[in-house]
């Protein structure tokens, strides 16, 4: 309410236009029009919707916001073509300003089980950060030649419409490989 007035959607019930109903979504990080350039994207029996540095967009129901969003000098994406691993994993997004971004997803409220998969082959990452719905999922940690890649989920209650993550602490990379959203019950 501005001055007595709704500001934004007029029925407190009502959803944004891009929200997503309950169900289960499964994101891989990567540049869009680069690898993998499978479409759909198949992994694990699951498809996955390729999200790259995107602003935020509430039609979409989903993208980013950070300080650099939209600048393609700061704001890459990498694929490890030779990582022993899948697509997934293989696909990489990081603020190469190492700042805090802010992924959001719009979603039907309820208790979601979310995973996160950070790293790249054969490189070490001392300090990332990833924080779901304000719960630490990775708390600076490394990856390393040895543990390329870390994959953690925390189950959370969104009661707010969407699914916010954040990646990131100031000076500092975080290598974001993907991302799944399950119901949970």
């Amino acid at each position: 309410m501005i001055e007595g007035k709704v500001n934004g959607y007029p029925v407190l019930d009502s959803k944004p236009p891009g929200a997503h109903p309950r169900a289960g979504y499964y994101i891989n990080f990567q540049d869009p029009a680069g690898q993998p350039t499978a479409s759909p994207l198949i992994v694990n029996g699951h498809e996955w919707t390729k999200i790259g540095w995107e602003g935020y967009d509430s039609k979409k129901g989903y993208g980013w916001s950070g300080p650099y969003i939209g600048d393609n000098t700061i704001m890459l994406y990498s694929y490890i073509s030779d990582a022993p691993v899948d697509d997934l994993q293989r696909s990489v997004i990081y603020d190469d300003y190492g700042r805090t971004d802010t992924f959001n997803w719009d979603i039907e409220n309820g208790k979601y089980t979310i995973t996160v998969s950070i790293g790249w082959y054969n490189r070490t990452y001392s300090q990332q950060v990833v924080t779901i719905e304000g719960k630490k999922l990775f708390d600076v940690v490394a990856t390393t030649p040895s543990q390329p890649y870390l994959t953690a989920s925390v189950t959370v209650e969104v009661s707010d419409g969407n699914v916010t993550l954040e990646a990131g602490i100031t000076d500092q990379y975080t290598m974001l490989n993907w991302m799944s959203i399950e119901p949970a019950n």
